[in-house]
């Protein structure tokens, strides 16, 4: 195997080819490998409360837009299903705060009724004609949430979320003729 000038402890021996394994031992007791870990599980630990924190932050967001989707949604159905009447205004409000309380928030939201050319007007009745287009605009405000060594970022965020209706055109209590479509 071994050729005349090679060196004899370079030249393979068929008993060599076993390692020599040694027998890893860990010493439970000793500290000596716990140098700098304590700091970053608590850093990370930190860092996943703030990630935590903004998440909710963010679904608070999304939550106040769906709250105020469904105001408006039903503002605006209640809006065209009205007889009108001086209490309308009133009614109206009072769907608007029972809504947003179904929907786990508190307050009243401020609602803005437009007409079909998106002008804002100050009496809701005066939308309620046959195959009319109501729309509703409920408006909350939100605050941030406080997350640690961040603080409170921003201001208070003002959601809004719209909806429209079409008033039927074949509905009784209106005066005046169905002209949709001509």
């Amino acid at each position: 195997m071994s050729g005349a000038g090679t060196p004899t402890h370079l030249v393979a021996r068929r008993d060599d080819h076993r390692d020599d394994h040694r027998e890893a031992r860990i010493d439970l007791q000793a500290q000596g490998g716990f140098v700098a870990g304590g700091e970053t599980l608590l850093l990370g630990s930190l860092v996943f409360l703030v990630g935590v924190l903004l998440a909710v932050n963010a679904w608070n967001v999304v939550d106040a837009r769906m709250s105020t989707d469904a105001v408006a949604r039903e503002v605006a159905r209640t809006l065209v299903e009205a007889d009108g009447g001086p209490a309308l205004e009133a009614r109206l409000d009072d769907v608007a705060s029972a809504t947003l309380a179904a929907m786990g928030r508190d307050g009243t939201p401020r609602l803005a009724y437009l007409d079909p050319s998106g002008r804002e007007v100050s009496d809701p009745a005066v939308l309620v004609q046959r195959c009319a287009r109501v729309t509703v605009r409920a408006t909350i405000t939100i605050t941030t949430a406080r997350l640690p060594f961040v603080g409170t970022w921003g201001t208070p965020w003002t959601i809004t979320g719209q909806h429209h209706e079409i008033v039927d055109p074949y509905r009784s209590g209106l005066a005046g003729e169905a002209t949709c479509g001509s």
